[in-house]
């Protein structure tokens, strides 16, 4: 019993995240029809690379561009490092994050998208979530399926 009970949280618990973000990604982008452009300067651009290594001893290196940007809403100034809308930008080749941050190099102007309501929220790109994250449902749902209707294995 117990290892269809764990198959089906572990499956609720991957399905439930991966769909609250994706569903939060388009709750974003629905909310950001609102929202106006204006000009930013970019003040720094680079990337940072984060090593991990699993259980098994494989090392993985993923890089996460960092791009602070300068704009003003009404007379006001603020500073921006938000780059997408609703989720977090890596990449796992360090040519594609050179790239990325090539296009945002220091001192250049560049649109960005705020909040007219609260101008501190604001991203350089708007763009629909992942739909990469739908696997992550997928999965979550195999793993609930297995533990709602796998048999029983009880002993005897």
């Amino acid at each position: 019993m117990w290892p269809k009970v764990l198959f089906f949280c572990i499956g609720l618990l991957i399905a439930g995240l991966t769909g609250g973000m994706y569903g939060y990604g388009w709750y974003r982008l629905s909310a950001s029809d609102a929202w106006e452009e204006t000009q930013a300067r970019v003040l720094a651009s680079s990337y940072h690379a984060h090593e991990s290594t699993d259980s098994d001893g494989d090392r993985s290196v993923s890089y996460e561009p960092l791009i602070r940007y300068l704009y003003t809403v009404e007379g006001r100034e603020y500073r921006g490092r938000a780059i997408r809308l609703s989720n977090d930008t890596s990449f796992n080749d360090s040519y594609e994050a050179d790239d990325f941050v090539a296009a945002f190099p220091a001192g250049r102007v560049v649109p960005v998208y705020y909040d007219p309501a609260d101008p501190k929220d604001a991203a350089l790109i708007i763009e629909p979530p992942s739909a990469l994250l739908l696997i992550g449902v997928a999965f979550g749902a195999i793993f609930m399926a297995v533990g709602a209707f796998a048999p029983r294995f009880d002993r005897a």
